[in-house]
This record gives structure tokens, sequence and C-alpha cells, in this order.
């Protein structure tokens, strides 16, 4: 089976990171041919990466938003998208029915879309990722020595409206006494230490419950891998208080390390729950303040879930008065790169075949 897939693989984004590890799963996969063509939304073009040429394939899959979608009658067409919200914007409906077939992460996207008016048949095809290069990166990089013998909880996404970052400073402050041994560990990107530490001071004077707070530790920007997987072991729990996500990739990181995460309900991370999740209610409003993607997407047309900073505050109380011991689960192997590769030629040999399973 010969694969044009198409994505911007080279950007270091959470979609490019997406499309790295799907087309990695897919040249692991006996009886794919795939050949990569890089896009780019950020100027990373680098290489399209070595590949026999061919010049029509069987299925050509487009990973970038859907706007920029094509359709060629030669080949069977599959779009691979992800939205932020509750529905999908109607500016993007016309193209994703016409092509042949849909990639979203979760079950919560394709519901979604379908609720939406997309009528194409959408698949949920889960982004792989190396769990056993995550362990072994986790113990190759440095530490951080304030996270040592500390309950250190964890945050890890862009500094944009949607991540939600205020509502964790916010209950984490409130909750937690400088006297405790615990830490607040926030990897971000977009803005500067200082800014961050500004926005920060800003939220605990407006708390207005004690004269000293804990200090943070931030990082903002792009860390070396190693020391990023090795940092992110010494989270005891991972907090993601995002409004939305396709999914989340930090999410699945931290739980291939067995580390916990917290999230607000409505807010499907992965596609397979397990014990290392613990839900905190949230109540479902119209996007507000999302002025860093395109005009309309995530507008006051359409929702997210807010997450309830109270029972946010009691949901990590719990979490540090009452650690999970560390698992070992298995559910992980669903989403390696070897059980995504098959999934995704299993997925595109009914295409071909005419099923729709």
């Amino acid at each position: 089976m010969k694969v044009l897939y198409i994505g911007n693989y080279n950007d270091g984004s959470g979609w490019g990171n997406a499309a790295k590890a799907n087309i990695e799963a897919l040249e692991m996969t006996e009886g794919v041919e795939v050949c990569p063509r890089s896009i780019t939304f950020n100027g990373s073009y680098g290489d399209s990466k070595g590949c026999n040429e061919f010049s029509v394939p069987d299925v050509c899959i487009q990973h970038t938003l859907p706007h920029l979608y094509s359709y060629d009658s030669r080949y069977k067409n599959i779009g691979v998208f992800y939205f932020e919200a509750n529905s999908v914007p109607i500016e993007w409906i016309a193209q994703l029915n016409m092509m042949d077939e849909l990639w979203v992460a979760t079950q919560k996207n394709a519901n979604d879309a379908a609720l939406s008016g997309v009528t194409t048949p959408i698949k949920v095809v889960p982004i792989p990722l190396d769990s056993d290069k995550i362990l072994y990166l986790s113990g190759m990089g440095g530490k951080i020595d304030r996270m040592v013998d500390r309950f250190n909880f964890g945050f890890v996404g862009e500094f944009v409206e949607r991540k939600n970052l205020k509502a964790l400073l916010r209950a984490f402050h409130a909750e937690f006494d400088p006297s405790e041994p615990v830490n607040l560990f926030v990897k971000t990107s977009g803005i500067s230490i200082e800014d961050l530490r500004s926005y920060s001071n800003q939220i605990k004077a407006g708390l207005k419950v004690r004269s000293n707070y804990i200090e943070e530790i931030f990082v903002s920007g792009m860390m070396e891998e190693k020391d990023y997987y090795s940092v992110l072991s010494q989270c005891t729990c991972l907090v993601v208080p995002s409004r939305a996500e396709g999914w989340c990739i930090p999410a699945w990181e931290a739980m291939a390390l067995n580390i916990p995460v917290i999230s607000a309900e409505g807010t499907q991370l992965i596609p397979h729950e397990n014990e290392l999740m613990k839900f905190v209610p949230s109540r479902e409003e119209p996007c507000f303040g999302a002025l860093d993607t395109m005009p309309f997407l995530q507008t006051a047309d359409q929702t997210w879930n807010e997450i309830d900073v109270t029972e946010l505050r009691k949901a990590m109380r719990e979490r540090y008065e009452n650690p999970l011991p560390k698992s070992d689960s298995s559910w992980h192997e669903l989403l390696s790169l070897k059980s995504v590769g098959r999934a995704m030629k299993q997925n595109m040999e009914n295409l071909l075949k005419g099923k729709n399973v």
C-alpha cells in the first residue's frame, strides 16, 4: 500500500509532533510504503523525509487544517484533524465533507464533529507515542533539585487562554501553604519567565489569602528531550486545566511514566480512560479570549469547558494527601507506534475495499 502523508512534521508543534508520530508508526508497519511531504505553519520546513517516489499513491493522508484540504479522485483522501471546542466551526464543514474518510484522536472529537454536521465517515485514530523511549530518556536527563523529595504538581502547555493556566495558579496558591512540602512546576512557551512571574504575582495578589506564597518552578521555551522527560518524571501529578483538547500529548507522556493526571470533565485527553485519571467538575461556557487562533476558531458561537476551581483545589489536596502508588498498567500498549500503525493500515485497507467498519 502506497501512502502519501502531508503534514507539518518539522514544526515541533502539537499538530507537527502528532504528524511525526503517525509517520513513524506507518513506517514501521509491514505492507505500508509511506512517502512524507512537509508543509509548515511556522517556517520550519526542514526537508521532506526521504522515500521512494510514486506517481499516484493508493491513499493520501492530509494532516493539516481542514480549510487547506484538497481532493484528488485518483486515490483515497483521508483528512486528519483535531479541534479544541465542543463543535466544529462551520467554515470547515464543506472541506471535511468532501473527503473519503476523517481521522480524529478521541471519541469526543468524533461525536462532536458528527453533531456539527460532518457526514464523512470518522475513525478514532490515537496519536501514538513511544513509551519505551520516554521511560529510557527519563533516566538520562537532568533533574531539578527543588523537586527532589517533594510532592510536585506539574503543568505542560502553551501560554494560551485555552490551556487555562490561571485556574491552576488560583487553585494551587489558594490551597497550599508555603510550609507544606509541595511544588508547582510549569513548562510553557510563548511568554518570558519575567512576564510569567508578573502574571503569577497578579493572581496571588488577587487571592488575598496570605502574605507569602510558594515560588513556582517556571520553564519557558524548548527543553532537550531527555531533560524534559527527566523533569516530567519528577512530577507526582500532572494537572491539565484546559478548557478543551483535541488530544493532550503531555497527559499521555505523563501516564506513560505512570504519573496521575487531573483534568476537567468534558475534556477528553486520550481515547482510553484509566485509573491514573481524575476528573474535576466543569461547566460549559462560550469560548472567550482565544486570540491566538484563526478568527473563526474558538469564537463565542462555540463552547468549551470551564473547570471548577474549588473542585480543582479539592482534587489536588486529595492527590497530595493520598498519592497513587506507581502502577504497571498495560493500557498504553493500545497507543504504541506498533498498535496505532496496524490500526491505520486496517482503516486504509477497509477504505480501499469500500468497507465502512
